[in-house]
C-alpha cells in the first residue's frame, strides 16, 4: 500500500525553507549552551530566543506546506471523479 504523502519532501522543494530554518535552530541551541558555559549570558539568551523563533517558524512553514499539499491532493482526487 502506497502512502499518499510518502516522499513528499523529495518531490516538493517548497518545504526547503522550513527545513533550513529548523537546521539553523538546531545549530543555535548548542551555540547558546556554549555561550552559557563561557559566561556570555546576554549573548546566550539572545541566541536561545533566536533559535526558538527559528524552530517555531520552520515548524509552522512545514505544517502550512503539508496542509497545502493535502488540500491539493483532495482537490485532485475530487477532479478525477
Amino acid at each position: 500500500m502506497i502512502r499518499p504523502g510518502a516522499g513528499e519532501s523529495f518531490v516538493n522543494t517548497r518545504a526547503l525553507p522550513g527545513l533550513l530554518l529548523i537546521a539553523l535552530a538546531v545549530v543555535a541551541v548548542p551555540l547558546s549552551l556554549a555561550g552559557e558555559a563561557t559566561m556570555m549570558h546576554l549573548s546566550a539568551g539572545r541566541l536561545a530566543l533566536v533559535g526558538l523563533a527559528l524552530g517555531a517558524a520552520g515548524i509552522a512553514w512545514l505544517v502550512l506546506e503539508h496542509h497545502r499539499l493535502v488540500r491539493r491532493s483532495i482537490q485532485e482526487s475530487n477532479e478525477k471523479r
